[in-house]
């Protein structure tokens, strides 16, 4: 596009250059689904194919559910929580950590001491999940760095006696 008038031109080409700057474009981390379980110990894993500092990661859900209380009612079943078990709704109960269970996402500021989160504008029936960093501190991963989702109740081996499930998605990153 060329306009002939150049403080229109410059106005134009300034808009522009915001728009790529503000408009990183999310890497997907995974090449197979990203599967957990919600007991046991059924993390999924994926590998950070390139280091730097994480801003966001993103979750889609592809397959499958996991649930708080898998006898129970099936509107239990979500993606990423326990949907409508009384009073766990709003929250979300995925945890990304480190190989050696380090909590890098959700932030502390977000998760009660069970591990639910509440993620504004998520919830339990949720099939897409973006966790954000809640602090200045950067989120840093090393190129070939294993990271872990987990369901929260299995990662603090809470009451996972009753839980069951297995769901899939893809993982993105958003780097600063």
């Amino acid at each position: 596009m060329i306009i002939k008038n150049p403080q229109v031109n410059r106005a134009w080409f300034s808009c522009r250059l915001l728009f790529f700057e503000f408009k990183a474009p999310w890497k997907k981390l995974n090449t197979a689904p990203v599967c957990f379980g919600a007991k046991d110990s059924q993390f999924g894993s994926f590998k950070i194919p390139s280091g730097g500092n994480i801003s966001k990661m993103k979750l889609v859900h592809l397959y499958g559910y996991v649930s708080c209380l898998a006898g129970a009612s099936v509107t239990y079943w979500s993606p990423f929580s326990c949907s409508d078990y009384p009073g766990l709704g709003a929250y979300t109960g995925v945890t990304i950590t480190t190989a050696g269970n380090t909590v890098l996402l959700p932030p502390k500021q977000l998760s009660l001491s069970s591990g639910w989160s509440f993620i504004p504008g998520y919830d339990g029936q949720s099939t897409e999940l973006v966790l954000t960093k809640f602090s200045d501190q950067p989120i840093v991963v090393t190129t070939g760095q294993e990271l872990h989702l987990w369901y929260s109740e299995d990662l603090m081996n809470g009451p996972e006696g009753d839980n069951g499930g297995r769901s899939c998605c893809d993982v993105y990153v958003l780097f600063e």
